[in-house]
């Protein structure tokens, strides 16, 4: 959730723009979980790559669901500013024409949303979880 907070931007200081760039990168990733790793005193070199590929899936998932350029994320910065966008749906698209059936379009959605975040973090926890098994 770190990435979403640059939401502060744009509510608080009403700076348009700023959501999904730089915090949304693999760099500022990168750096948070090593933070983390440090902050937490990760004990080993699994728990350190843990916390730091938990913040790196965010962005690359923001840019699954990412539609429009202007909704896209900033995943080079600070060496691009191209907002990358994947095209398969956006965040928030809902039509609340009353003829539309709003419970249903809710039920997709949640589904989307939830195919791609297993599709992005399914694959890390699997080889994570391949890993700890090992070690027994």
């Amino acid at each position: 959730m770190l990435p979403d907070l640059d939401f502060l931007f744009t509510w608080v200081f009403d700076l348009h723009g700023w959501h999904r760039s730089f915090t949304h990168s693999i760099a500022f990733a990168v750096v948070m979980g090593l933070v983390a790793s440090q902050l937490a005193a990760a004990k080993s070199f699994r728990v350190a790559i843990g916390l730091v590929l938990a913040p790196l899936s965010h962005g690359p998932l923001d840019a699954l669901v990412s539609s429009r350029k202007e909704t896209g994320v900033e995943l080079l910065w600070p060496i691009s500013e191209h907002r990358f966008n994947l095209g398969f749906f956006d965040y928030f698209s809902f039509s609340f024409d009353p003829r539309i059936d709003l419970w249903t379009d809710i039920l997709i959605y949640v589904l989307k949303v939830s195919l791609l975040e297993t599709i992005v973090v399914g694959p890390v926890l699997f080889v994570l979880l391949m890993v700890k098994l090992e070690e027994k």
